[in-house]
C-alpha cells in the first residue's frame, strides 16, 4: 500500500506539473499542434472517428489538445476520453483500437506490433489475422496473438485493478507474464493486477482566450467634416470593427453600448466572421467588447473594453460668386467626319470660366434664344465644357456655380457660332478613252463626308459658272457620273440634310479632263489560212511563214503561237518590225493557234486587239494521222 501511494504522490505531482505547464502555454499563445511535436517522426496510426471529449498529446506534449477525425497518431501519443466520449484508432499494420469513455492509454507500434498501455478505463480491439497485441496493465505485460482470421477482444479494468480479458469473435491465444493461457470465445479469462492503480486525474479542460480588437485602436479618435448643406441630426457615420480569429471559435458576439459598463447598449451582433461596421452614429464616445463561443459551445470571457470618440463636424455656409466667362464670343467650322480627332478637341469649341471658391460643381445652359427658353442644361465639375453643336447657327451660354445646397448667379451670356462644314472633292485624274468613235464614259468621284448629311449633290457643267449644270443626287460620299463627250468639266458637289436643306457650303470646283483617240486597228492575216493543214519534211527545225497585212501607225507587230485555243500555253511570242515571220523552231505536231497585234511607240496610241485565232494542223510523214 505504500508503494500505491508513493505512485499516487507521483502521478499528482506530474499531472499538476502538465497543469502549470499547459496554463502557461495557453497564456501566452503556445498552443502546439500534434503534428508539430512529432518531430518529424511517421505516424503509426489515424484517429478516424471521436465524439465529444476526446484529447490527444505526444510525448514530450505538456497540454493535451482537442482530437479531430483524422488527426494523426504518433509513437507513445496518449489519447484520453472523457464522459459519453468515444475515439476508434486504425493503426498502419491494420488493427483497430477503441476507446471507451473515461479512458487514458498510450499507443505505440514496434517492429509492426502494436503495444497499449492501459492506465485506466477500458479498451477494446480488432486484430488482423496473424497479428500480436501488447497489452501492460499495472505491473503486467500480456501478450495476444490472432489465428489465421480475425479477432475482437474487449480489455475491461476495473476500479479494484483486476483486468478483464474477453474474446468477442475467433480465437486468440493469450501469454500472461510469458504463461500461456488459452482463450475461446465466449469465456472471459480474469487476470488479476498486482496491486490497485488509481486513474489520474483527468487533465483540466482548456480555457480560451477572448478575441482581441485589431481595429480600431482603443482610445482612437475619428474625426470627420461634413458639407456645408448638411442638417446636424445627418451627421452621422460608420466605423469598421475587426477582431483577431482563431480556428477554436465557430461563433463571434460583439456589443457598443454608450457607456463602459454597457447597461445602454445600442447595437450587438452574433456572426461568423470576425469584422463588423457599426450603424451611422452621431458624435460621442463609445464603448466595444467582443466574446467568442467555440465547437462545444462554451463561451469566452469578454474582451476588454475598447473606447473610440467620434468627432463630427460641419463645414461653415459659403458664398458663391457667379463664374467670370473666358472666352464669351467663339466661332467654329463645322467638322467633316474624316476631320474628325476623337483624341483632340479643337480648343474653339471649348467653353471655359474661372473656378469659383466653394462651388462643387457648374451649370451651363444653352440655347439658340437668347433669352433662354427652354435652355439645354449641361454639368460639369470642371471649369470648361466641350460643346458639340454640328447644326449650323448661333448659340447663347451662361454658367452657374453650384454646392450641394445653393447655386451662384448666372454669368454674363456668351455666344458660339457654328458655321456651315467645308467639303472637298478628291482629285480627279483625266480620263483617256480609245476608239474609233468617241462614247459617253464614266468618271468616279469622291467627297469628304459631312456628320448628319443625308445626300449630297454633285453639280457637273462644261461652264465654269456652272450655267445648266447637271445635277445628281448620291445618298452617300462617293458615285459615278457619266460625261456624254470628250471636252473638259467643272465638277462641285454640296451636303444637305433629311430636309433638303445645305449643311456644308459647296466644294471648290475641280476640272475633268475627258480625252478620247481613235486605235491601231487588228492587222488581217494572210497566211496560212485559217483551219489550212501544213505538211514539213523535218520536224525538229520547221520552216513555216506567218504573214500579214501592214498596219498604218504601227511601229512594230506582236506574234503569239498557241498549242491551246485560249493561249494559256504559249510556244513562243516574238516582236518582229515586219509583217511576216519565219518560224524556225521546232513545233509540235497536231493543232497550233497563232494571233498577232500592231504596236507603236508613240504613247499616244495604244497597242491595236489581237487578231481573230488562226489555226492550222501541222503534220510530218511520220505522223499517223498523215492521208497518202
Amino acid at each position: 500500500m505504500q508503494n500505491f501511494n508513493k505512485t499516487e504522490k507521483a502521478i499528482l505531482s506530474i499531472a499538476l506539473l502538465i497543469l502549470l505547464l499547459s496554463t502557461a502555454l495557453i497564456f501566452f499563445g503556445g498552443v502546439d499542434k500534434i503534428q508539430e511535436l512529432a518531430m518529424g517522426k511517421e505516424p503509426i496510426g489515424l484517429i478516424e472517428n471521436q465524439d465529444n471529449d476526446v484529447r490527444h498529446k505526444s510525448e514530450n506534449a505538456l497540454n493535451w489538445i482537442k482530437a479531430g477525425t483524422q488527426t494523426p497518431v504518433y509513437e507513445l501519443d496518449s489519447i484520453f476520453t472523457g464522459d459519453n466520449s468515444h475515439a476508434k484508432v486504425k493503426l498502419v499494420d491494420g488493427s483497430q483500437i477503441g476507446v471507451d469513455p473515461n479512458s487514458l492509454v498510450i499507443i505505440s507500434l514496434k517492429k509492426n506490433q502494436a503495444e497499449l498501455d492501459l492506465q485506466y478505463g477500458n479498451l477494446w480491439s480488432e486484430m488482423g489475422p496473424n497479428t500480436t497485441l501488447i497489452v501492460k496493465a499495472g505491473d503486467k505485460k500480456y501478450e495476444l496473438s490472432s489465428q489465421d482470421t480475425p479477432q475482437k477482444i474487449r480489455l475491461t479494468q476495473k476500479k479494484s485493478g483486476e483486468l478483464k480479458v474477453q474474446v468477442l469473435e475467433g480465437q486468440v491465444a493469450l501469454k500472461e507474464q510469458n504463461k500461456p493461457v488459452r482463450l475461446v470465445k465466449p469465456e472471459p479469462v480474469i487476470a488479476e493486477v498486482i496491486q490497485e492503480v488509481k486513474p489520474p486525474e483527468p487533465p483540466p479542460p482548456v480555457k480560451l482566450n477572448p478575441p482581441h480588437f485589431i481595429t480600431p485602436e482603443d482610445q482612437q479618435v475619428f474625426a470627420f467634416e461634413f458639407p456645408e448643406e448638411t442638417l446636424p441630426q445627418a451627421a452621422k457615420k460608420s466605423v469598421n470593427v475587426s477582431w483577431s480569429a482563431s480556428p477554436d471559435f465557430k461563433l463571434y458576439e460583439w456589443q457598443m453600448a454608450s457607456d463602459p459598463e454597457f447597461q445602454h447598449i445600442l447595437q450587438q451582433n452574433q456572426s461568423i466572421i470576425t469584422e463588423v461596421k457599426t450603424k451611422d452614429l452621431p458624435s460621442g464616445t463609445y464603448w466595444m467588447r467582443v466574446r467568442a463561443e467555440d465547437l462545444k459551445h462554451e463561451a469566452t470571457d469578454w474582451s476588454a473594453p475598447l473606447s473610440v470618440k467620434l468627432a463630427w463636424t460641419i463645414q461653415p455656409v459659403q458664398k458663391l460668386d457667379p463664374p467670370v466667362l473666358q472666352n464669351r464670343d467663339i466661332s467654329y467650322r463645322r467638322k467633316s467626319l474624316n476631320q474628325r480627332d476623337p483624341a483632340s478637341v479643337p480648343s474653339e469649341q471649348v467653353l471655359r470660366w474661372n473656378a469659383v471658391p466653394n462651388a462643387a460643381k457648374y451649370k451651363v445652359e444653352v440655347s439658340q434664344d437668347i433669352k433662354f427658353n427652354k435652355p439645354e442644361i449641361l454639368e460639369t465639375s470642371e471649369t470648361e465644357i466641350i460643346l458639340v453643336k454640328d447644326e449650323p447657327g448661333s448659340y447663347y451660354y451662361r454658367v452657374y456655380a453650384v454646392s450641394a445646397k445653393k447655386a451662384s448667379g448666372a454669368s454674363s451670356v456668351g455666344k458660339v457660332e457654328v458655321l456651315p462644314s467645308q467639303i472637298s472633292l478628291q482629285e480627279v485624274s483625266e480620263i483617256e478613252k480609245v476608239g474609233v468613235k468617241p462614247k459617253p464614259t464614266e468618271a468616279v468621284l469622291s467627297w469628304t463626308a459631312v456628320p448628319d448629311a443625308s445626300s449630297y449633290t454633285v453639280e457637273v457643267s462644261t461652264s465654269p459658272e456652272f450655267v445648266d449644270a447637271q445635277k445628281i443626287s448620291f445618298p452617300d460620299n462617293s458615285g459615278k457620273v457619266t460625261l456624254p463627250k470628250p471636252g473638259q468639266y467643272n465638277v462641285r458637289v454640296q451636303a444637305f440634310d433629311s430636309q433638303s436643306q445645305n449643311i456644308s457650303e459647296l466644294s471648290p470646283p475641280q476640272k475633268l479632263l475627258y480625252k478620247h483617240r481613235p486605235s491601231l486597228v487588228p492587222p488581217r492575216v494572210v497566211e496560212p489560212f485559217n483551219q489550212s493543214s501544213l505538211f514539213i519534211q523535218n520536224q525538229k527545225a520547221a520552216t513555216i511563214w506567218l504573214e500579214w497585212q501592214k498596219v498604218r501607225g504601227a511601229s512594230s507587230y506582236e506574234v503569239e503561237v498557241s498549242t491551246v485555243e485560249d493561249f494559256s500555253k504559249i510556244v513562243f511570242k516574238q516582236e518582229v518590225s515586219a509583217n511576216r515571220f519565219l518560224v524556225t523552231k521546232a513545233l509540235p505536231l497536231g493543232k497550233i493557234y497563232w494571233r498577232v497585234r500592231a504596236l507603236s511607240t508613240n504613247k499616244e496610241d495604244a497597242s491595236s486587239d489581237w487578231t481573230e485565232r488562226t489555226e492550222f494542223t501541222l503534220y510530218h510523214q511520220k505522223n499517223e494521222s498523215f492521208v497518202k
